[in-house]
Formats: C-alpha cells, sequence, structure tokens
C-alpha cells in the first residue's frame, strides 16, 4: 500500500494548526485593507474629492493571502516574477550600490534639508522626512533597465524624478526653515506620492510607511479625519513588516478618533483591521468579534462589507465549519460589485467552489468552477496583457481544481488531460519555477502513483516538483513540502525495486 502525500497550500507566517479544507488558492489569510491614500490633504489648496476619497473607502480586491490592487499578500492566487513577500516576509531587496547622483551640491543640498529634523525612531510617527534615495530599495537605480521587471522599472523611474527634482531645490540658509520648504513644495509632495504607490505595487512596506510617516509629519493636522485616516494606514504597514505592537497600537488610537467624531463606516473599518491583528495571533474568537461588530456598521460601503463578509468566511473555515463559510461566501457575492469588484467576485467564488467540496457536494464544486472557467475566458480574448496574465493563472489554479474533482469521479484520462493544462496556465503566469506549479506536478504523479499505477511517470512528475518546491523552500532540509514529496519518491522507489 503506497502512501501518497499531497502538497498542501503553504502559508507564510504558518498560524494556523487546524486542517483546512481543499484550497483553489496559493496561500491563505486574512483580508484586511493595506491600500495606503496617494491623495492631497483636506486643508490644502490643491485638495482633491478624488484623491480625498481613496483615503475613505476602501480599494483593495480581496490578503495570496492578499490579493489587492497594491500587491497586499491576498487570499488569491497571486503568480509573480520574481515572486513578492507575503505578510512579513519584507520586500525583497538589491545588493548596495553607489548611487549615480553626479553634483555634491545636491547632496549639501539634501543634508541641509533633513537636518532640521530630530531622528526619535521610537515614536511611531516620523520625525524626520523619509528620504527614498538612502533606502536600499533605491539601488535600483544602478541596475540595468533590461534587468528588471516592470514594476522595478517604475521604481526606478519614479527614483529618478525625485533626485533629479531635489537637484533643483532651492535650500534656505536656515536649516530651521527646511521644514516649512517641504511642507509647502508642491512637487516634492507629488514625488514622494508617486513613490508610494509603487512600493505599495512592490510590497515594499518598509519604504511605504516612511512616506506614509512623513506625509503626516509635513501635510496633515492632528486631531482630523486625515490624520487619523493616515495613522490607520500606518497600521496596516507595521502589520505588513509583523510590528504587532506599533501595528495595535495605530489602530486603537484610529478607533478612538472615529468613535469620537461618530464616523461608523470608518469605526467599521478600524474594527476589520484589528480582527485582522488578531487573526496573525491565532485568537480568531476574538478576529471574530470584531468581524461582528464591524459588519453593522458597513452597509452603506459595500467593499467593506464585502471583506468583513469574506473574512468571516475564511475564520468559520478555519474552525471546520464549512456550512458557515459557505453562507458568509454566499452572502459576500450578492453584495459584491460584479464590475467594480471582478477580482473579489472571482475569489469569491473559487472559495464558494471550495466550500461546496469540503461539504462533499463536488458537483457543486464543479458547476463553480467551469462557470468561473469560462467567464474568465470569455474576459481574456478582450483584456490588455496584464488582466489576461492574472486571468491564465487562476485558470491554472481552476483546472488543478477540476481535475482533483475528476479524479475522485474516477475520470482518470479527462483529469490528466487537466492537470497538464493547469501546469501550461501556471507556468505561463508565474514560470516553470512557481510553488503552484509544484502543486499541480505533484498531484499529477499521486494520479500516475495511486490510480494508474505508472511508477516511473510518477516519479519523474514528483521530481518536477520536488526541484520546485527547493528552490521555494527557506530551508529544503525542514519544508514540509520537501519533506513529502521526498517520501512519496521514496514510496516509488520502494515499490520499483521490488
Amino acid at each position: 500500500m503506497i502512501t501518497i502525500h499531497s502538497l498542501g497550500t503553504r502559508i507564510r507566517p504558518r498560524l494556523r494548526t487546524r486542517k483546512l479544507p481543499p484550497c483553489s488558492l496559493a496561500g491563505m489569510g486574512f483580508v484586511p485593507d493595506t491600500s495606503v491614500a496617494v491623495g492631497v490633504p483636506k486643508q490644502r489648496q490643491r485638495y482633491s474629492m478624488k484623491h480625498c476619497e481613496r483615503r475613505r473607502r476602501s480599494t483593495s480586491l480581496s490578503i495570496t493571502t492578499l490579493y489587492t490592487k497594491h500587491n497586499t499578500c491576498t487570499r488569491s492566487f497571486s503568480l509573480q516574477s520574481p515572486p513578492q513577500s507575503c505578510v512579513g516576509g519584507g520586500p525583497i531587496r538589491y545588493s548596495p550600490l553607489p548611487l549615480s547622483i553626479n553634483t555634491s551640491s545636491y547632496r549639501q543640498q539634501r543634508r541641509g534639508i533633513f537636518s532640521s529634523f530630530s531622528d526619535d525612531s521610537s515614536s511611531n510617527t516620523a520625525s524626520i522626512p523619509f528620504d527614498p534615495l538612502q533606502q536600499s530599495s533605491a539601488t535600483v537605480l544602478k541596475q540595468p533597465k533590461e534587468d528588471l521587471s516592470e514594476l522595478e522599472q517604475k521604481l526606478q523611474q519614479a527614483l529618478q524624478q525625485y533626485a533629479d527634482y531635489m537637484e533643483t531645490m532651492t535650500i534656505d540658509d536656515d536649516p530651521n526653515n527646511n521644514h516649512e520648504l517641504l511642507a509647502q513644495d508642491f512637487g516634492y509632495e507629488e514625488k514622494i506620492e508617486a513613490l508610494q504607490e509603487v512600493y505599495m505595487d512592490l510590497g515594499y512596506w518598509s519604504d511605504a510607511l516612511g512616506i506614509e510617516q512623513t506625509k503626516a509629519l509635513l501635510y496633515l493636522e492632528e486631531g482630523t479625519e486625515e490624520y487619523a485616516d493616515s495613522i490607520h494606514a500606518q497600521g496596516k504597514l507595521w502589520l505588513r513588516q509583523q510590528e504587532f505592537g506599533n501595528s495595535k497600537a495605530l489602530y486603537e488610537q484610529a478607533l478612538e478618533f472615529f468613535e469620537t467624531s461618530n464616523n461608523p463606516v470608518q469605526v467599521g473599518h478600524v474594527l476589520i483591521s484589528l480582527a485582522g491583528w488578531y487573526y496573525f495571533q491565532n485568537q480568531l474568537d476574538v478576529a471574530m468579534e470584531h468581524l461582528h461588530k464591524a459588519e453593522p456598521l458597513l452597509d452603506s460601503n459595500s467593499p467593506l462589507l464585502v471583506k468583513c463578509l469574506d473574512n468571516q468566511g475564511l475564520v468559520h473555515r478555519l474552525w471546520g465549519d464549512y456550512h458557515a463559510a459557505l453562507d458568509k461566501y454566499q452572502q459576500a457575492l450578492q453584495v459584491v460589485d460584479p464590475v467594480k469588484e471582478e477580482e473579489t467576485r472571482h475569489a469569491l467564488l473559487m472559495h464558494l467552489g471550495d466550500m461546496y467540496q469540503a461539504i462533499e457536494e463536488p458537483q457543486e464544486a464543479l458547476q463553480v468552477y467551469h462557470d468561473l472557467v469560462q467567464e474568465m475566458e470569455e474576459k481574456g480574448e478582450g483584456g490588455d496583457n496584464n488582466s489576461n496574465s492574472a486571468i491564465k493563472g487562476m485558470q491554472g489554479v481552476l483546472w488543478h481544481n477540476i481535475a482533483t474533482i475528476h479524479v475522485d469521479f474516477g475520470d482518470y484520462e479527462m483529469a490528466l488531460d487537466e492537470f497538464d493544462r493547469a501546469i501550461q496556465l501556471k507556468t505561463e503566469m508565474g514560470g516553470a519555477n512557481h510553488p503552484e506549479v509544484a502543486k499541480t506536478w505533484n498531484s499529477l504523479g499521486v494520479l500516475h502513483a495511486g490510480a494508474l499505477r505508472q511508477l516511473p511517470k510518477a516519479r519523474e512528475c514528483f521530481q518536477h516538483a520536488l526541484m520546485i518546491a527547493r528552490i521555494n523552500a527557506d530551508d529544503p532540509s525542514t519544508d514540509e513540502d520537501v519533506m513529502h514529496i521526498l517520501q512519496n519518491i521514496s514510496h516509488i522507489e520502494q515499490q520499483l525495486n521490488r
């Protein structure tokens, strides 16, 4: 009797100990809103309703793990090359290289600008403006453009524009006046906001936090809703770095303000964030209490209400209450805007299919997966390259799930074709060494080793999966996926040597 191990979904950090139902996602996690508004403060003359509204509403799409427009670490399948980090993993950095800033006067000016601020690292808000050119991410300026991804090229361009602008600044002889200089310089604000947006897209949470702190310091007045919004945003960015103490303190500060100012939607918004904080502490009961408090406050904000219901569904599935989770996902689907929140709707439908499998209704799950695949195929024909790539990644996951159901039905030849299709789509989106590709190679090996009794072919599939798992493992000698695949190969070798 061969005991073959299937690969589970990789989760960082590994905080959950409960067994999960079948999951179509490349990582599961809470769905907080980590988007940081990139806008203009209300009290300034350049006040923009469009920008301020971005701070007021939740625009994240439903936390690979987190799947927002700013690449928050989301719960839907997210293939990226190079792979970005999830919650607390930290951004990808480059090796330190000297920057190509040619004028010594520029360095002197920058020293003059930033010397008027004290550096108090114990404070939760910045007391010194964030200098993007002093961060390790700025070494992208020395990287050849052809070696960079599209997002990294955007960062390189935004940093160069920032550097060029800083060279043109006229600095006062009195360093004490430089605080006011930056606060009144509209061009400086535009440049750091552009940088913050790229940092968020890349998942460079520390750098994005530095800019958010600087914006609060220079442009926002304490005791205003805009300042409380910024405090809330800073809490999210601290959480991304697993700085739980700073994160909770800022959440509670923002919550106190919005409760005092009688702003129920923002109270509900912060309660969702606090629920996420307790989720990452593995205190699911407390997380659910906060979500229940938030839900009735969010009737006028459908994106946040969807997020709240989605998170309740996650907690229920972690508890093993799959019928309750199914109900929450169905409620969220009734609220979600199918046009403005298309990605969120797709993720919810995938969760719905997962729950049908968990409650042993495979035909219902198969119908959900097939309908979603068909919808994505139609959508992909008219979309741009970026949207088509994302759709291919999700299609790969769906075909994997469909194949798994057909294996259970005994439709092995059909399942083989579907697994092959899943590998092709996942590879097109994330590359041949993406963890999701390993997951399908392993499942294909299980099919060959079990029902089909094609042991040499099974070994070949497991070897593909093993290579990918080792590439992505933090420590291959202890990684669970690596260990399971090695056990699978060992079982096959024993059978072949008999």
